[in-house]
Formats: structure tokens, sequence, C-alpha cells
């Protein structure tokens, strides 16, 4: 096998595409953020209407018959305990209140998991991509410099292995002058 050892210089202009691209890929970073939260709080929005238009008055009326409150509230009525009514009532509220804000704290906390799990996610898929545009402008500023791997460099390792290389030092690289 015949391989060529040969160093080549990097346009300026490849710098500077990077560096635009690099701007673009950030602004498409924010966007994606954003309609992801836009997302998440349109969810949390339906969440909060359900419970209270659907789940609250299925609730209210379940559990005034499973609680059976007329008839207690109508008995405490008939002794003349206006005090034990509103007390029976006080409770019932309370207690339901309590059950079905649960059950929407339940719903939004599980959501705000989704949710920092995917902004999470987008965040990381961007850095992956914006990290060897990264690295390739602070060589370029750092060097003044054409840094180019060995041919032995295969394209398909990770460029987590490319930085290591580069940290390891110049053996690793060529390195041409830009004079």
């Amino acid at each position: 096998m015949f391989f060529l050892s040969a160093c080549a210089q990097v346009p300026k202009e490849s710098v500077e595409l990077s560096v635009t691209v690099g701007r673009d890929l950030a602004e498409v970073h924010r966007a994606h953020r954003e309609l992801a939260i836009k997302y998440f709080d349109c969810v949390k929005k339906d969440i909060n209407e359900f419970i209270d238009e659907v789940y609250r008055p299925y609730m209210i009326q379940k559990t005034m018959a499973d609680f059976r409150l007329l008839q207690r509230i109508q008995r405490a009525v008939e002794r003349g305990d206006e005090t034990r009514a509103f007390n029976i009532m006080k409770l019932f509220v309370s207690l339901l209140s309590e059950q079905i804000e649960n059950y929407r704290k339940e719903l939004l906390q599980n959501i705000s998991k989704q949710e920092s799990e995917v902004l999470l996610a987008i965040d990381d898929s961007y850095q992956k991509i914006q990290m060897p545009m990264l690295l390739s402008q602070v060589i370029w500023r750092q060097f003044g410099r054409s840094m180019i791997p060995r041919p032995s460099y295969s394209a398909a390792q990770s460029w987590k292995d490319y930085g290591k290389r580069l940290r390891a030092g110049p053996g690793n690289f060529l390195i041409r002058s830009q004079r």
C-alpha cells in the first residue's frame, strides 16, 4: 500500500463558512428549544383544562354519591345542626380538592420530567453537531495553521477520539504554517 503524506492549506473561507454555519445552527437550536417549550406549555394547559373542566366535575359527582353527601347534609339540617352540615361540606370540599390537586400535580410532574428529557436530548444533539465546528475554529484561531489528521485516522472514529488525539499533541497531526 502506498500513502501520500501531504499537508493541505485550509482556505480562510472555510473557517468563515464554519463560523456562519455555527451561528445559524445556534439559531436553529434556540428555535428548536423554543418550539419544544411551547409544545409542553400547550400540553400543561391541556392538562389543567382537563382537570378543571372534565375531571373535577366527574369527581364531584362520583364522590357525592359515594360519600352520600346530600343525605348527610340533609340529616344534619333536619336535626337543626347547621354547623355540622357546614363541617360536612367543608370536609368534603377539602378532601376532594386535595385529591384533585394531587392528580393534577402527578400529571404535571410527568410532563415536566418529559420536557426536561426532551430539552436535554435537544441540547445534547446540537452539542454533538457543534463540537467539530467549534474544534476547527479553535484550531484555526489558536494555531493559524492547517491541521490535517494523518491518513491513518479513520473518519468513522468518534469526535471524542479526535479530541483525545488533538490533546495528545502535534505528533498525531501534520501541521503546516500559513505563510
